[in-house]
């Protein structure tokens, strides 16, 4: 029997377990229909303030697993259910100090101010965990500003670490862009809250006129560039409708 193809799916947001836009349906629905092609495909998402039993019996894979990005000590538990009628696993990267509120991203209308710090705790406790529980994925699907730090820290501190540099040798990623117009855009002074070296914060990594662009770097360090349309994909890399990336897509086109 030829070997199934593993993949994790990272998003933000899930239907139904949270949802402010389209990106939560695609991504309930996607992982579903890849499952059905034969692969073997997981999703991971953070786990919001209402997300519980409610949605399909939760269990508790790993109460407390600890890491480090940057000079900062990080914590995180591990809950796994399944998509609704479905066989496809899912599982929520809980931590209440950074998704136990009452948004998603934002609140009455304005972004939360430590996004970036919350994003970048999401997306190296992704790669921890799938270390931790020892499951290697041949693809890694990111989605979006609040995932684009996974294929960045793979090309950078995951290397400088032996073992998980073993561990996702032979990952690859690929990059969905579902909304150019948002694109994770936070102050330089930030940028130390996610641990990476200064060298990355250049016009060829995630310098973006003097400030840090997540989805620049999601672009720019994945293996594959996506998005939800052949039409919307010709779109963006004109300069009319590039917001400002239309350069650095072009750059990535086959």
């Amino acid at each position: 029997m030829d070997k199934k193809l593993k993949i994790l799916y990272c998003s933000p947001e899930v239907t139904p377990f949270s949802k402010t836009g389209g990106l939560a349906d695609v991504s309930g629905s996607l992982p579903m229909a890849l499952y059905e092609m034969g692969c073997d495909v997981r999703v991971i998402t953070p786990k919001y303030s209402g997300i519980g039993n409610s949605h399909g019996k939760l269990k508790k894979i790993s109460t407390s697993f600890c890491f480090r990005i940057g000079k900062r000590n990080e914590e995180t538990g591990l809950n796994e259910g399944k998509l609704p009628d479905s066989n496809v696993h899912i599982y929520f990267v809980s931590n209440e100090k950074y998704f136990y509120r009452k948004g998603l991203y934002q609140e009455d209308g304005k972004d939360y101010e430590d996004n970036l710090e919350r994003f970048s705790f999401f997306s190296m406790a992704v790669l921890q965990l799938l270390k931790g529980i020892n499951w290697q994925p041949d693809i890694i699907h990111c989605n979006d500003w609040q995932t684009s730090l996974i294929p960045v820290y793979l090309n950078t501190l995951i290397k400088k670490d032996k073992s998980l540099a073993d561990f996702y040798k032979n990952s690859r990623t690929i990059f969905t862009i579902h909304n150019l117009g948002y694109q994770g855009l936070f102050d330089k002074e930030k940028f130390p809250v996610t641990g990476l070296g200064l060298e990355v914060f250049d016009i060829k990594g995630l310098e973006y006129y003097g400030k840090i662009n997540l989805l620049k770097g999601g672009i720019i360090f994945s293996d594959i560039i996506t998005t939800v349309s052949p039409a919307y994909s010709r779109e963006i890399q004109i300069k009319e409708l590039g917001q400002g990336l239309d350069g650095v897509l072009r750059d990535k086109k086959d």
